[in-house]
C-alpha cells in the first residue's frame, strides 16, 4: 500500500511539472452504498458476514486538476459518513485518488481511481473496526450556474473479503450533488499602443501664368489711325 501511495505521488509531481493549467472542484453531495456480506468490515472472525446492508450519508469531494484545453487530471480527496440500516453503527471513508476529466461544453466527464480506507463506528465515536481497499469511479456533470455543476458519480469498490486472506469482493455506491469549479481568471492581452504617424505635408507648387502674346492686329489699327489724321 505504501508503495502505491509512493508511486501515486511521484506520479503527481512529474505530470505537474509539464503542464500549465490548473482547476479545482468542489463537491457536496449525498451517497448510498450496497455492501457485499462478505465484506471484511464488521466482521469480527473469519467467515463471518458483515453486520450491515446498506449506508448513506454526506459526500465531500475535492480535487486539483492540472491539464491543457479540454482535458485535465490530478489528486482527488474524499471523504464520506453515513449511517447504516443496523442501529447504532455509522461509517466513514476516506479516498485518495487519480482523477482525470474531460470538458465538451457545458458537460463535464471523469474517471478516477485510488486508495479507499473504509472506517466502522459505534456510537459516533467509539471504533471497531477498519480496512483498506480500493475504489473507481466515472463521474457526469453539467452546467447549472456559471462555475457550478450538478453532477452524478457511479462508484465501485473492491474490499477485503472474509473468504480467503488476500481476496476482495465489489460493491457498489452512487453520489449525487453539486459541485463548484474553481478556475484561474484568464490573462488578459495589453496591446501595445501603435505609434501615430505623422502626415505628410507636400509643399505647395507656384503656378506660373504664361503671359497673353502681344495683339498685332490692335496695333497695325493703331498706325493707320495716325496716318489718316496727319494727312
Amino acid at each position: 500500500m505504501k508503495k502505491l501511495v509512493f508511486l501515486v505521488s511521484a506520479f503527481l509531481l512529474l505530470i505537474t511539472s509539464n503542464v500549465f493549467a490548473w482547476e479545482a472542484t468542489f463537491d457536496l453531495g449525498y451517497y448510498g452504498r450496497l455492501f457485499n456480506q462478505k465484506d471484511e468490515l464488521g466482521a469480527t472472525r473469519p467467515k463471518q458476514d458483515t453486520k450491515f446492508n446498506f449506508t448513506n450519508g454526506l459526500a465531500l469531494n475535492g480535487n486539483f486538476l492540472f491539464g491543457a484545453k479540454s482535458f485535465s487530471f490530478g489528486p482527488e480527496l474524499s471523504l464520506n459518513y453515513g449511517l447504516t440500516d443496523t442501529s447504532g453503527l455509522q461509517t466513514q471513508m476516506v479516498a485518495l485518488s487519480l482523477a482525470s476529466q474531460y470538458n465538451y461544453g457545458s458537460l463535464n466527464f471523469g474517471a478516477k481511481a485510488g486508495v479507499a480506507t473504509n472506517i466502522l463506528t459505534e456510537g459516533f465515536m467509539d471504533k471497531l473496526d477498519a480496512d483498506t481497499g480500493f475504489v473507481f469511479g466515472f463521474k457526469g456533470s453539467a452546467d447549472i450556474f456559471e462555475g457550478q455543476q450538478f453532477f452524478f458519480e457511479p462508484q465501485l469498490f473492491l474490499s477485503p473479503s472474509t473468504m480467503s486472506e488476500g481476496s476482495f469482493v465489489p460493491s457498489f455506491a452512487l453520489v449525487i450533488g453539486i459541485q463548484k469549479r474553481i478556475k484561474p481568471a484568464p490573462v488578459k492581452v495589453v496591446e501595445q499602443p501603435k505609434p501615430i504617424e505623422k502626415p505628410v505635408v507636400v509643399p505647395p507648387v507656384p503656378v506660373v501664368l504664361q503671359k497673353e502674346p502681344t495683339s498685332t492686329l490692335g496695333t497695325s489699327k493703331i498706325f493707320i489711325f495716325s496716318f489718316v489724321l496727319l494727312h
